[in-house]
């Protein structure tokens, strides 16, 4: 069984990045998509969008799709 510290370096050494710099990518990534997409939405409301999004990214489900 795998502790935090094994999967955090497991994690960094597969993505090049943290846990939460990787979340942080992708919330970026996805605010980005919905700006370029929906132009006149209201940018509250993607933000919105994208923080209900981050409790949807699970690092640990991207790093199981790694190994």
């Amino acid at each position: 069984r795998l502790d935090a510290s094994q999967v955090y370096r497991i994690f960094k050494k597969k993505t090049g990045l943290s846990p939460q710099q990787f979340i942080t990518r992708m919330r970026m990534e996805k605010a980005r998509r919905l700006i370029l997409t929906y132009r006149s939405d209201n940018i509250k409301d993607i933000a919105s969008q994208v923080a209900e999004a981050s409790f949807i990214l699970n690092p640990a489900a991207h790093l199981y799709h790694l190994m």
